[in-house]
């Protein structure tokens, strides 16, 4: 979510007058089938195809500064704080992906998205987003 904020000014232009105009309106809502997006380019997604490859250029370079064994770090960050047993397994962090929907639609995608990962303190931002 906050990528996607980041992003946004680089994706629109300077201003929202600049901004390329909305993807047109289907009909009825197009909802994917699992694991089957349909792909849009950028253009005919409603995005500035430059823009969208400097915005997806930045986020590639956006990886965490957390470290890849997330053992050590929960250890090294939490260890001090009462009842801070690692309680189950971990794995080591995944490269930096992500991917860019719009209507619905894949436009872009990078890194490894079909890998799962530990995630952290994320619950509040996807409720947000799902209410």
């Amino acid at each position: 979510m906050l990528l996607a904020i980041c992003l946004a000014p680089l994706l629109q232009g300077s201003s929202l007058q600049e901004a390329p105009a909305a993807p047109r309106l289907l009909a009825a809502p197009y909802v994917p089938a699992p694991g089957e997006w349909e792909r849009r380019s950028a253009l005919d997604a409603g995005f500035d195809p430059d823009r969208l490859a400097a915005a997806l250029e930045f986020a590639r370079t956006c990886a965490s500064e957390t470290p890849v064994d997330i053992s050590s770090f929960i250890k090294a960050s939490f260890g001090h704080e009462l009842h801070s047993e690692i309680v189950g397994p971990t794995k080591p962090r995944a490269e930096t992906n992500g991917l860019l929907l719009r209507g619905g639609f894949l436009v872009a995608e990078w890194g490894d998205t079909q890998r799962p990962d530990m995630t952290f303190s994320v619950t509040k931002t996807y409720l947000s987003s799902v209410v």
